[in-house]
């Protein structure tokens, strides 16, 4: 569904038609419990019979890497010349990486082609880059070290044929026929770094809205500015922007890539956010090692698990609110300098940012971050790993991951019926979860979260929304990882009611953010306790649960599938 547009930057925005709440859902058969098991196999079957996923991913991830490395290389050595103690370090950060990487290059893991932005200012969003040596598609615009800034269209996704990923017209309405006759909606995205407390650069993106912006701030697409990279350099700075916006920053994943939540960001930005996304120190495109990640090169560690992730997400909401970063020390030396954080440039669209009004979230690890983001913020004083008050925040999203944390702000946990596999790409076995002292992944240990949370006096509300089918990566938009096909789509449509309901004060968002929708469990409760800890209400059933799974304890899967299901709010 690669395609070049003739959109023009629409300046209005319409939120995404959300499901029916409550829609009627058809009994399942009785052999339920089997379909359910696969389900979340249907993300890679799609992905094995998509010819442009496979093209993209092998031209842009493995033989682009060759291309990168002949392209990138000798005009590196040429141009900044060799200093041994830079490309010592740049080897070690790329051979330690969650994912191991080559140097300056990036090989594999380039992500989905209907979710990319044009980073390359060819007209195409997606593209490879081909097999040409000279070519250059999006994938390597994005990570070369030229920050950019881009178009990106806004998906949409439809039940009707399985939630393929469709684009919004500038209008409001979904183009599910890929007629493509009218200007599509878009917003804009910005690379930028962040150096964070430790001296490690991280690799960053803003998310905006279209509206923020004044009407000849960015290239008109198809004009011949909009080929030339040079013309996008102001098109994100204050006297561009106009208007204040809410504002989200997001933790990925560990061993991820920004690219793989690019769904939610563009969702989001649609909503009328400011999204900020990064790549923790030690993965993606950011410096570091895995040792940077969990935390174990810091000199003063606080955190039992992820305590560098944890670190560079109250870094980076800093950053993003336009607070300084202090310097810290670490007991693992670097063969280069590590950077100054007091050199930081400052967020760009810090002008329409309503600091007032910021959310955080997270996937998995990043989940973990949201909540130990939470954990500070709920401690006396409010005080960061850095010792010094974090900014405050208005809600959060922890989407598969639980940790000990405070309900300071309403909160929304997600999780899957499978989630919770040693594996993280496959379903749980038999109930058994991946706990550490309780901080971990898996529907357990969000529920034990969820259930001990209430047992607090914390003013946050709470919900705890469960997807049918799926896995750990549901929140992933990657191609043949597994996940079920409406995952991506489902967790967009909770996840942004909940911030418009808490950040916007939107009441149908509200309403819409705890009513039922098609593909919830059926397996375990989603539940919601809407006046959070402190209040009198008793946490109350979303859903209910009507089926067992194999995925389930033994006795709970029995106890089911004889009519008596296990849960425990309030219908």
């Amino acid at each position: 569904m690669r395609r070049a547009t003739t959109a023009i930057i629409a300046v209005c925005l319409v939120s995404f038609g959300a499901i029916v709440a409550g829609a009627a859902v058809p009994p399942p058969p009785p052999t339920y419990p089997v379909k359910e098991a696969t389900m979340w196999t249907q993300n890679t079957q799609r992905s094995l019979t998509d010819q442009n996923v496979g093209r993209y991913n092998f031209e842009a991830g493995f033989y682009g890497a060759v291309r990168r490395a002949a392209q990138r290389y000798p005009s590196h050595y040429l141009t900044t010349g060799v200093d041994p103690r830079r490309e010592a370090q740049v080897a070690i950060d790329s051979l330690l990486h969650m994912r191991p990487d080559l140097p300056y290059d990036h090989a594999t893991d380039a992500g989905n082609p209907y979710l990319m932005p044009d980073w390359d200012h060819d007209g195409v969003f997606g593209d490879s880059g081909g097999f040409s040596p000279s070519g250059t598609g999006d994938f390597d615009a994005d990570t070369d070290g030229v920050q950019d800034t881009a178009y990106f269209m806004i998906p949409c996704y439809t039940a009707a044929d399985q939630w393929q990923i469709h684009y919004r017209y500038a209008t409001g309405a979904c183009d599910v026929r890929n007629a493509g006759a009218q200007p599509y909606r878009i917003g804009v995205a910005r690379e930028v770094k962040i150096i964070d407390a430790r001296g490690l650069v991280l690799d960053a993106t803003l998310w905006l809205p279209a509206a923020a912006f004044s009407g000849s701030a960015c290239p008109p697409y198809g004009s011949a500015a909009y080929a030339s990279r040079s013309s996008w350099t102001g098109c994100v700075a204050p006297a561009n922007l106009l208007g204040s916006f809410p504002g989200v920053v997001f933790a990925n994943g560990l061993a991820s890539r920004q690219e793989h939540y690019n769904w939610l960001s563009m969702r989001l930005v649609d909503e009328g956010y400011v999204v900020l996304t990064y790549d923790p120190a030690g993965q993606g495109e950011s410096e570091g090692t895995f040792g940077d990640t969990l935390g174990l090169t810091d000199k003063e560690r606080a955190d039992p698990q992820f305590a560098g992730a944890i670190r560079d997400l109250q870094d980076a909401v800093r950053w993003f609110v336009g607070q300084t970063i202090t310097k810290t020390a670490s007991r693992v030396a670097r063969m280069s300098p590590r950077a100054d954080p007091a050199a930081n440039a400052p967020n760009p669209a810090l002008s329409v940012v309503d600091t007032s009004h910021v959310a955080i979230a997270g996937n998995s690890m990043g989940a973990i971050s949201t909540l130990g983001y939470l954990d500070y913020l709920g401690s006396p004083g409010g005080l960061g790993a850095d010792h010094r008050p974090l900014p405050r925040v208005v809600a959060a999203l922890s989407l598969s991951g639980a940790r000990q944390t405070h309900a300071v702000v309403p909160i929304q946990f997600q999780t899957s019926d499978g989630d919770g596999s040693p594996l993280l790409v496959t379903p749980k076995l038999a109930g058994v979860d991946l706990g550490m002292n309780g901080q971990g992944i898996g529907y357990e240990l969000i529920k034990a979260r969820y259930d001990e949370l209430r047992s607090t006096q914390e003013p946050g509300a709470l919900s705890l929304i469960v997807l049918e089918g799926g896995v750990h990566t549901d929140h992933v938009d990657e191609p043949y990882v597994p996940r079920t096909n409406w995952a991506n789509a489902l967790a967009a449509d909770y996840a942004a009611d909940w911030l418009n309901c808490y950040v916007k004060g939107d009441a149908p968002a509200c309403a819409r953010a705890v009513s039922a929708r098609p593909h919830l469990s059926r397996v375990y409760a989603s539940e919601q306790d809407p006046d959070g800890p402190a209040g009198p209400s008793l946490s109350r059933c979303i859903t209910v649960p009507t089926q067992g799974s194999l995925n389930q304890k033994p006795l709970a899967f029995i106890a089911a599938e004889t009519g008596s299901p296990r849960y425990d709010c309030t219908p």
